[in-house]
Formats: structure tokens, sequence, C-alpha cells
């Protein structure tokens, strides 16, 4: 990793612990950290490690779909996809897990949050 791509990771990470206090690495993998509010519980956090191995076959998953409409234009897998999240919500659902819905929910918030940031750098 370069010098500049160390220093603006550090100073992001500066920030974003400035913002939302404490951060923790990345569960999921991959470069960046995933800020840990400090008003949340520890079980969260032990909720979302429990939720891992399940939220890597799902990404897994819906990046196979992903490819299967760009590359094939299958419509079935499109059509997985558009239905992919209502899934995870229903309670009716087989897919329906209380854990991976509030763990994908916070996922969501903070990503809104990043993109919202990003966002803003950019307008001005």
């Amino acid at each position: 990793m370069s010098n500049l791509n160390k220093l603006l990771k550090n100073q992001c990470e500066k920030r974003l612990q400035k913002d939302f206090g404490t951060t923790v690495q990345n569960p999921l993998g991959g470069s960046g950290i995933i800020p840990f509010i400090s008003n949340t519980s520890t079980n969260a956090y032990d909720e979302t490690t429990q939720c891992l191995p399940t939220l890597r076959f799902l990404r897994q998953m819906v990046q196979i779909w992903l490819q299967n409409v760009h590359s094939y234009r299958n419509i079935f897998a499109d059509m997985q996809l558009s239905h992919f999240y209502r899934w995870l919500q229903s309670t009716r659902s087989l897919l329906y897990e209380s854990i991976l819905e509030r763990t994908i929910q916070e996922f969501m918030r903070k990503l809104l949050i990043q993109l919202l940031n990003y966002n803003v750098l950019v307008v001005r």
C-alpha cells in the first residue's frame, strides 16, 4: 500500500472515530472499518459475529445473481435480486432471521451515512 493510500485511510479512520466513537475492524472482511456506535451494547456485536457465515453466504449468492444478470441477462436472477430484501424482511419468509435483519439494517444505515458524507464532499 502506498504512503498516500495509508495517509488517506488513516484520515478516514480518524474522521469515523470522531463521528462515531470507537471503531472495530470490518467483520465481513475486506478493507475498511465499520463504526461501532458507543451506545450500542456488546450483545449487538456478538449477534453480528454469530451471523457472519450466513452474511458471507448471502453476499456470495447476491454476487452470483448480479453476475448472471449482467453477463447473461438472466431474468430469473434479476427477479431474485428484486425480491431478496423483501424475503429477508418478511417475518413469514423462510429466510427471515431477526438477528440477520438487524445486522443488515445497521449495515444499510452505515452505508447511507457514508454515501451522504461522500456526496457532501463531491458537491463542495
